[in-house]
């Protein structure tokens, strides 16, 4: 439960002392706050979707929504890949969609709606638009960062920001759009930062590729940038996805320097000479144990991974990453976040104390012995009476575990919780929200200025978790001023083709 409290995961020593890497910084920093938020918020609506299915079928399927409540970060989410894909999603269904939604829809996407409606699920939350405009927010799935999730997944992560990668160059080419709005993007030159370190550092590893290894002393030079390249890629996803290819390439050729003995040692001093030799020798370890394929929990790099706009931007694909965040909003999220989590795991402490106590009270631990000795005969071998025994031991515990959790001693803790959780709906989802539309109307303002009247759909990129339908119909109301947009959602579908 902790992860989602965690730091941001941050770049190892060579961050600080490369200039290359340093512009990677805060826009990872945002990117990973971002993905923590929205990782946080799709596993919670999952949770209760799953949570309520369990309840109205029957408690015997053996899913404990506590148990739920209490891995809110466990489960596998990732860019495109969700196993808890069925609560992330609109909450209310659907309404069905007319032919004339259809078709406006496969004009809006630039592909028809068949075709789209196979890889999406696609659904139109505010049909009309005075503008004519409309949201078109693609739904990002996201993942935990840590654990070998990305190399058990990495098909079905590709596939699924392949599919995402088709429908925004479908849109980009039908409207000619002026830029995509990105979560985890803050700045307005956040893009291009990131455009400017990847050149950078492609060239930079480019330039130790080349390198001659002729000697003991220029061997060891390449190999000491090599580490800390490596390092950095394995610990942050851009620098993987960016350059992993080319650190894989250096790998090769500092391996097959050493096994060719092509790396010229001393020759005038023996003992400098075998002291090299063993140097080299285990430095093929090292190599392999820091190389990008060592490690079986790291997926390999594909700029997909990266997440289908970024990988789009730095082909040239379109013009411009536009921000959707703000980095206070998040700060603060994240923090009401830690604070739910906290009240959380308080609450379930002491009423799980309290339960311990109360299982071995003189009233109740006869009955658990009871329930004890019953069980051990198994369930075929009990009487009609018997079971019935069964299920009056049964709920009169779960009666008393539920006078234990309204009674006095349990006020201060739901009180804390009751206050934590508001919050983290107005700042995770709500505030957030209307930060996304706030960035939006600032695109708009820029591109009058810029002399274009005809207001342009917005490309969002954004959780599948947030579903934009109330924040943008209270926007439309109270700003009647600004461009009036309908909203149109598209979530990739797992496993479609």
């Amino acid at each position: 439960m902790e992860k989602r409290a965690n730091d941001a995961a941050r770049l190892p020593e060579i961050k600080r002392e490369s200039a290359e890497t340093q512009p990677f910084l805060r826009i990872v920093e945002n990117r990973n706050a971002a993905n923590k938020l929205e990782t946080s918020i799709e596993n919670t609506v999952a949770e209760r979707s799953i949570a309520a299915r369990a309840e109205a079928v029957a408690a015997g399927l053996g899913i404990d929504p506590r148990t739920l409540a209490r891995t809110l970060m466990a489960g596998i989410v990732a860019l495109g890949i969700s196993a808890k894909e069925v609560g992330a999603q609109t909450p209310e269904r659907a309404p069905q969609l007319t032919q004339q939604q259809m078709d406006l829809i496969g004009s809006v996407i630039g592909m028809p709606f068949r075709e789209l409606e196979a890889q999406f699920k696609v659904e139109m939350p505010i049909p009309e638009s005075k503008s004519g405009a409309y949201i078109i927010h693609i739904g990002q799935l996201h993942r935990d960062t840590v654990g070998n999730m990305n190399a058990m997944m990495q098909g079905l992560i590709v596939g699924t920001q392949r599919k995402m990668e088709v429908a925004l160059l479908s849109v980009l080419k039908a409207n000619n759009l002026s830029c995509v709005f990105e979560e985890g993007f803050a700045e307005d030159d956040d893009g291009e930062k990131i455009r400017d370190a990847a050149a950078t550092s492609r060239k930079g590893v480019a330039e130790l590729v080349a390198e001659p290894l002729d000697d003991f002393a220029s061997f060891m030079k390449v190999l000491d940038k090599f580490e800390k390249w490596s390092e950095g890629a394995k610990q942050n996803i851009l620098i993987r996805h960016l350059v992993g290819h080319q650190i894989a390439e250096l790998q090769k050729k500092l391996e097959t320097a050493v096994r060719d003995k092509t790396v010229r040692l001393a020759e005038d001093n023996p003992e400098l000479r075998e002291a090299q030799e063993n140097i080299l020798d285990m430095s093929l370890m090292s190599i392999a144990l820091k190389g990008m394929t060592s490690s079986l929990s790291t997926e390999k790099p594909d700029p997909y991974f990266m997440g289908a706009t970024l990988k789009i931007y730095l082909e040239g694909g379109v013009p411009k990453i536009c921000p959707a965040e703000d980095e206070q909003i998040n700060k603060q999220a994240i923090g009401a976040l830690k604070e739910e989590l906290d009240a959380q795991q308080a609450f379930d402490n002491h009423i799980q104390g309290m339960f311990r106590q109360m299982l071995q009270s003189p009233e109740i631990a006869p009955l658990r012995q009871r329930r004890e000795v019953l069980a051990a005969k198994g369930e075929a071998n009990l009487s009609d009476a018997e079971r019935a025994e069964v299920d009056s031991i049964v709920s009169t515990i779960r009666q008393k575990y539920a006078e234990l959790k309204a009674g006095d001693e349990m006020k201060p803790y739901q009180e804390r919780l009751d206050r934590a959780k508001p919050e983290v709906q107005r700042l995770t989802m709500t505030g957030r929200e209307q930060e996304v539309l706030r960035q939006i109307a600032r695109q708009d303002e820029t591109l009058k200025r810029q002399g274009k009247t005809t207001p342009e759909h917005a490309l969002v990129v954004y959780g599948a978790a947030h579903d934009f339908y109330r924040v943008t119909t209270k926007w439309n109301l109270d700003n009647p001023h600004l461009t009036q947009r309908g909203l149109i959602k598209l979530t990739p579908k797992q496993g479609a083709n």
